[in-house]
């Protein structure tokens, strides 16, 4: 069986977009009309030039590139992903190698994990990352004192020297210097372009508020056929037909499914400091990493392209992992986000002059972090980045996350409709770094289900197991 005649992709983010540039790139898809629909004007002056949607979760500044996985396949890819950054992806400026710290607080990094110790997640990261080096001390090292993390942050010296010893807890961590960030908006439309002058893509905008549904005319052969989506309602009233859908709209995919449980959708703040000039050109001399603080739950990013310090917190699914290697089970969010809430599903500039209790109690953690790591130490000389910590935060962003129960994508076909919906949702804040081979791999899974066509690596079928879709309620019927 050839691909699909027809396809609709819904969503242009991660998920959708990445799949619409596979398709276009792939020859098992050049006899299909694939239409890419999404509810934001990309092009609103031509083809020629595309605006990022300021309500996506990928209009930022920064989104960290690694591959510190322990599960393999989620490794490989991330490895083969960070090759196409270091290259035609990440050309012009939207990657920026840096180095990145990740920090908790316990006992050494030499000791074997204790209970209730943040700095065990970071001793299984490193753990892997060691591996992953090729056991390369030049490449990740272990940063055993606090002392040696303020040295590492280029905001201490080596006189510093901590007295605890190694049976004391205290800031401890490591180094990977084969990491980097990504401008994910400026990749964004940069990948947007590529798609669009393939000439392969027809653009579509639209709201979509459900699927259409069709059942096969009753007849002998079809007594007991299933039903299945032929295409998308939008807002207008209007409906769009395929034989197959890609449903690939982030957080609105369970909404859109029926199916609230499918993923975990809730939002978090973000925050950028703006730096001076001299402050960025300061960073960059002392070689100012990526930090993941994994006892204060925060990572930042920075100086990006527009000279912003980016402050973050957690995913839910993040806070988990690291209480989970400390003993800690946490258990699911204690609230859902209700899917009638104002602005659900859509990121966007909080006014700091109207924030709730939650974002002004986020900010003061991230106030916290700042005050933390640009404090006066002895020996070491902070001289023009001293004001940065107490710097008004110049923009506050609401950003959505939609995480799964394992943090694993969702990538496969619906059950309830044979070969007619395919979903790939599930990012669980980590999606974006795999932008350069989500969608390939996408493609082979809709072909190796569709048609029975093997792909082309043996991980396929891993990645079928991986990414199956879920059991539960999910399986619903629209």
């Amino acid at each position: 069986m050839p691909a699909p005649k027809s396809i609709i992709i819904v969503g242009s983010g991660v998920f959708g977009l990445s799949t619409a540039h596979a398709m276009s790139q792939n020859n098992e898809f050049a006899s299909s009309k694939i239409t890419l629909i999404d509810s934001w004007n990309f092009e609103p002056s031509g083809p020629s030039a595309s605006a990022p949607n300021p309500s996506a979760a990928n209009f930022d500044t920064s989104r960290i590139i690694r591959s510190d996985y322990s599960h393999r396949i989620y490794a490989t890819l991330a490895r083969e992903a960070q090759q196409k950054w270091k290259a035609e992806w990440g050309a012009d400026g939207r990657y920026r190698n840096q180095s990145i710290v990740m920090i908790g607080e316990g006992h050494s990094m030499k000791q074997p994990m204790k209970a209730l110790e943040s700095i065990n997640y970071v001793k299984h990261a490193y753990a892997q990352s060691y591996e992953r080096a090729g056991r390369n001390s030049d490449i990740v090292h272990i940063l055993d004192s606090e002392s040696a993390v303020w040295e590492a942050l280029g905001l201490g010296t080596p006189d510093e020297a901590s007295k605890a010893g190694p049976n004391a807890s205290e800031l401890r961590g490591y180094r990977n210097h084969n990491c980097g960030w990504a401008e994910s908006g400026a990749t964004m439309a940069w990948l947007r372009q590529k798609t669009i002058h393939s000439d392969r893509i027809d653009i579509h905008i639209g709201q979509v508020v459900g699927l259409r549904v069709c059942s096969d005319s009753p007849s002998e052969s079809h007594v007991n056929a299933e039903p299945r989506v032929c295409g998308v309602i939008l807002d207008d009233g209007s409906q769009l037909t395929a034989d197959l859908t890609v449903l690939a709209a982030g957080a609105m995919t369970p909404r859109l499914l029926g199916s609230p449980t499918l993923c975990d959708v809730y939002s978090e703040t973000v925050a950028y400091v703006q730096l001076t000039e001299m402050e960025r050109r300061e960073l960059v001399r002392r070689e100012f990493p990526l930090i993941v603080n994994v006892a204060r739950k925060i990572f930042a990013i920075g100086p990006d392209n527009q000279g912003f310090l980016k402050l973050a917190r957690f995913s839910w699914s993040g806070y988990r992992d690291v209480q989970k290697f400390a003993g800690v089970d946490v258990g699911p969010r204690s609230q859902a986000a209700p899917q009638g809430e104002d602005g659900y599903g859509a990121c966007g500039d909080l006014d700091q002059t109207k924030l709730s209790p939650d974002v002004e109690s986020t900010l003061q953690d991230y106030r916290g972090f700042l005050r933390e790591l640009f404090r006066s130490r002895d020996g070491g000389d902070l001289g023009c980045l001293r004001n940065i910590a107490t710097r008004p935060f110049a923009q506050v962003r609401r950003c959505w996350y939609a995480d799964t129960v394992s943090t694993d994508f969702i990538v496969d076909y619906h059950p309830a409709y044979g070969k007619s919906l395919f979903i790939a949702t599930g990012g669980s804040d980590h999606a974006f770094k795999f932008l350069p081979v989500l969608g390939e791999r996408i493609c082979e899974l809709i072909l190796q289900s569709y048609n029975g066509k093997a792909g082309p690596s043996e991980s396929i079928q891993e990645l079928q197991r991986l990414w199956k879709f879920p059991g539960g309620d999910s399986h619903a019927k629209l």
